[in-house]
């Protein structure tokens, strides 16, 4: 009888579903591989719309704009809008085109927070350095982390082992990016602060007033013509 009770639980455990059996192992402390943690975040992220971020910017430049507004789409990247400094339109962490030679040192690299497909995120990954074959659980503050990244990896990412929010990326340069404050945006799960930070402390914070559901872009909306109708006195 006691065997095929052993026998009733086994067959239990082997019908659960997918699902269950990633939640166990990873509340178990289970490392995952890097693929797997892709998949689980394309599939939480699968509904996920594109995003406008209205912050308020603080930091060490002294002309650095007080207000400022980041489109976030999960396929076209990222736009940034300042009345006072410009426009920049930034795609897989680069510099499309912009008001200014070069992203301000105050722009995050956050598509990294709306990225839905693996390959997208795979694209993203690489751009920054990220060693893609080494994955490990780390502390990050009261909560566990996934690092995606070796710590020989120029790059890393930091996520939320329960939840698969990115936490903190480092970046290739010695910056590091934290994500704070995770809350529910009318139906958007995103942090409400975004902190900038070198090796001697923070350089920009970013504190979000409002994240919201954002119209679906006309083509040109995204592209180096948004950029250019910026007015020229914006230009340097």
């Amino acid at each position: 009888m006691e065997f095929w009770s052993r026998c009733a639980c086994t067959a239990n455990v082997i019908r659960r579903p997918a699902g269950y059996l990633l939640a166990a192992a990873v509340s178990l402390g289970f490392v995952l591989p890097v693929d797997r943690v892709m998949q689980e975040l394309s599939r939480l992220r699968r509904d996920l719309p594109p995003v406008q971020i209205e912050a308020v910017l603080g930091g060490i430049g002294s002309g650095w704009p007080e207000k400022v507004v980041l489109d976030l789409h999960p396929e076209l990247g990222l736009r940034v809008r300042s009345d006072e400094q410009g426009r920049w339109l930034i795609r897989n962490g680069r510099l499309v085109a912009g008001t200014g030679p070069r992203v301000p040192i105050w722009v995050p690299p956050i598509e990294i927070l709306a990225l839905r497909k693996p390959e997208a995120i795979h694209a993203w990954l690489d751009a920054f350095g990220v060693d893609r074959s080494a994955n490990r659980l780390a502390r990050c503050g009261e909560a566990d982390c996934f690092v995606i990244g070796s710590s020989r990896s120029p790059g890393q990412v930091w996520l939320d082992k329960d939840r698969f929010e990115v936490i903190r990326v480092v970046l290739p340069e010695g910056r590091r990016i934290e994500f704070a404050g995770y809350r529910d945006w009318a139906g958007i799960r995103f942090p409400s602060k975004i902190e900038i930070l070198d090796e001697h402390g923070a350089l920009a914070t970013l504190v979000l007033g409002g994240v919201s559901r954002a119209a679906i872009p006309k083509a040109d909306e995204f592209s180096p013509r948004w950029v250019n109708a910026v007015s020229p006195s914006h230009r340097h």
